[in-house]
């Protein structure tokens, strides 16, 4: 009967039931929920089945990424990887390949859960994703969870700076970087080979930052400047 519940369209209905089943650790109920992700059509009876299988401590399987509803595949990501049961090879590809910014904003929301190397991996395949340079939180989304790794390697940062679209991004990195003695080396020879727009761009960022920097990165813009202008 709470499986059953689970799928009314009253929504009290649903939340209770897949409470007393949490409640109960109901692990009869898996099958019965495993069973309706592959029968059930609706999304939202396929997310309240994932949600339950969840709540119960169950891994939901792989093939819910498949789903061609957009929400549907980008709960399953959250869900998968809270279980660290979404292979990062597999996570890394639907950073690449995924058409959907919504599932594009669950990757990127899942990367501080990610192992370093995947990270990564995953941070750089969704900077070049440049359809998202309008979206307004992932760019942002994409920098907090990168941003822990930015000082182990900021070098690969500033690759990342240099190559995106999402200038929202590039701002934070050279932003951060700024504010950093490693940091500030690798971003010098960033702005060295910067494009003229993203140039000016960046030496106005660090013109408002450079008040709470140390007084040695003005004189590394100078000279960046004068390379520029001969």
């Amino acid at each position: 009967v709470l499986v059953e519940n689970l799928f009314r369209r009253d929504e009290w209905y649903s939340r209770t039931a897949r409470r007393v089943l949490q409640e109960r650790g109901d692990m009869d109920a898996v099958p019965l929920l495993e069973a309706a992700l592959r029968t059930r059509t609706d999304p939202l009876q396929v997310m309240r089945a994932m949600w339950a299988l969840h709540s119960l401590g169950a891994t939901i399987p792989l093939s819910a990424l498949t789903v061609d509803d957009e929400a549907v595949r980008a709960w399953a990501i959250r869900l998968l990887v809270d279980r660290h049961a979404l292979p990062s090879a597999m996570l890394v590809q639907f950073c690449k390949s995924d058409s959907s910014p919504m599932v594009r904003l669950a990757l990127a929301s899942a990367l501080p859960q990610l192992g370093k190397s995947a990270r990564w991996k995953a941070a750089e395949a969704l900077a070049g994703r440049g359809e998202d340079e309008g979206d307004v939180y992932l760019p942002k989304m994409i920098w907090f969870g990168i941003a822990p790794l930015a000082l182990e390697n900021p070098a690969r940062l500033v690759a990342m700076a240099q190559t995106t679209d999402l200038r929202m991004l590039a701002d934070s990195i050279v932003w951060f970087l700024a504010r950093d003695g490693k940091g500030r080396d690798e971003l010098v020879k960033h702005l060295l080979r910067a494009p003229d727009a993203r140039l000016s761009r960046h030496l106005n960022l660090l013109a408002v930052t450079i008040p709470s920097v140390t007084q040695s990165l003005v004189g590394d813009i100078v000279d960046v400047l004068r390379e520029k202008l001969h």
